[in-house]
């Protein structure tokens, strides 16, 4: 449940737009850019272009999560390009090889360790990216609090926050696994039938 803090923190922040322009601002961050759309139901950062994505059907009022959500696009946005490339970079190379394992099981020919391999470091740099904005978004939104709306008891939206990024790091550290690892589960499968037909 809310508390009444947090109540009236929803009640005093900006849109998202302007909440993600003032924590940049907090952040001395003067380059990434912010951009509202109206084809998305969530906020992200996108590394590539530097630009934080908001959707305009988003409300915090609504959302309670909204203002952590977009204190950890922000956080996103001055994290170590060079991890964040060799992300990308990996990232792109898992859904290539993906791909390729798919097509090469019909040849007999398997590739499944290097996909293995590749995923296994992508899961490990994708972890750290995600926890590390998880863990720091509360720290951001509460620096936020104190310089815009400093009359609200910070401690009370430290409880309530704090609970909400607890859970959110665990949920995260298994989604992100059981993201990654899924396609080799679904490739193994398509193995076994495949087996069994021909």
């Amino acid at each position: 449940m809310k508390n009444k803090e947090v109540d009236r923190l929803l009640s005093t922040i900006p849109d998202n737009y302007t909440l993600a322009k003032q924590i940049l601002e907090l952040l001395n961050n003067k380059n990434t850019k912010v951009q509202i759309k109206d084809d998305i139901k969530g906020n992200y950062y996108t590394f590539v272009n530097d630009t934080i994505y908001i959707s305009s059907k988003a409300s915090n009022a609504s959302n309670d999560n909204g203002p952590i959500v977009i204190a950890h696009e922000c956080r996103h946005s001055i994290q170590n390009k060079k991890i964040q490339l060799v992300n990308t970079v990996i990232s792109n190379i898992v859904l290539f090889l993906i791909v390729l394992s798919v097509i090469l099981i019909f040849f007999n020919i398997d590739i499944t360790i290097l996909l293995i391999i590749s995923t296994s470091l992508n899961i490990v740099i994708r972890e750290y990216l995600e926890l590390d904005a998880t863990y720091n978004s509360l720290k951001i939104l509460l620096e936020y609090i104190s310089k815009y709306h400093n009359s609200l008891n910070i401690n009370d939206i430290y409880d309530y926050y704090f609970k909400k990024i607890k859970l959110a790091l665990v949920l995260y550290f298994f989604k992100i696994i059981f993201d990654k690892f899924l396609p080799i589960i679904v490739i193994f499968i398509i193995k076994i039938v495949k087996n069994h037909i021909f």
